[in-house]
């Protein structure tokens, strides 16, 4: 060990002072701490796109009786779920980190393009800032889309590649949702 290694740190963790001799070790040991604590964050913003999300916002729709904003984001959900599902089938794009499959439904979970959660939460969020019309509703949903699409690049299930191609579906189906619906 060098002298360099030999930095004296006294902190406290959980109520216990901690005594740290080697600077490298309490580094390794704050950087897993702060590393598991994004990991956790990006975790609990990726299940804003997911489907049992969007299913809730159809709840609460139906509950304040919006009947149209209902059908729009129920119709957009089906539309969704069966072009992905196409698409995924006729191209198959293996995730950043591979998933192993043994039948179909496992392959297409295993497929990663176009992203369902970008698509999912960029059609919501069009939806939304449509229906309210207001800047600053405006703003939080863009900045919602980004977190979301960022979070599933960073815990690796999809490439840029594929958040382009859950922005081009989102953008579809909610043209095509604006004429349905």
């Amino acid at each position: 060990m060098d002298l360099s290694d030999c930095i004296v740190n006294i902190f406290l963790v959980e109520n216990r002072w901690i005594i740290c001799y080697k600077r490298r070790e309490y580094l390794h040991m704050k950087d897993n701490f702060y590393q598991k604590q994004i990991n956790q964050l990006f975790r609990d913003v990726t299940s804003l796109g997911s489907f049992i999300f969007f299913f809730l916002i159809l709840i609460l729709t139906l509950a304040l009786q919006e009947t149209g904003l209902f059908f729009k984001l129920l119709i957009g959900l089906i539309f969704i779920m069966f072009a992905s599902l196409l698409i995924r089938i006729i191209f198959f794009k293996n995730r950043p980190r591979k998933q192993e499959y043994n039948n179909l439904i496992e392959k297409l979970d295993a497929s990663s393009f176009p992203s369902i959660h970008t698509a999912r939460i960029i059609f919501q969020s069009l939806i939304f800032i449509n229906f309210f019309n207001d800047k600053l509703i405006t703003y939080f949903f863009i900045l919602l889309s980004i977190l979301v699409s960022y979070s599933r690049v960073y815990l690796k299930k999809h490439d840029w590649f594929d958040l382009l191609g859950g922005l081009i579906l989102a953008g579809v189906t909610f043209w095509i949702t604006s004429f349905l619906a």
